[in-house]
């Protein structure tokens, strides 16, 4: 089934962030850091989830962490 535990359950007006995908964080890619870097999302505040209407698409500057 579908695990209904508090950190699992969106908040009511909430969707998971578009710019990490719930990760809350991003990869910086070698080519444009010369190194591996990890940074916390900006849109979400590293909590991985966002108001509703608050999209935003990734940059071609950084990759979201699977």
């Amino acid at each position: 089934g579908r695990c209904v535990c508090e950190s699992c359950i969106m908040k009511s007006g909430y969707i998971v962030c578009t710019k990490c995908k719930g990760n809350g964080f991003l990869r910086i890619p070698y080519k444009t850091a010369r190194e591996e870097v990890t940074v916390q999302c900006d849109l979400c505040n590293s909590q991985g989830e966002i108001p509703e209407g608050l999209e935003e698409e990734a940059t071609d500057e950084t990759e979201t962490i699977q």
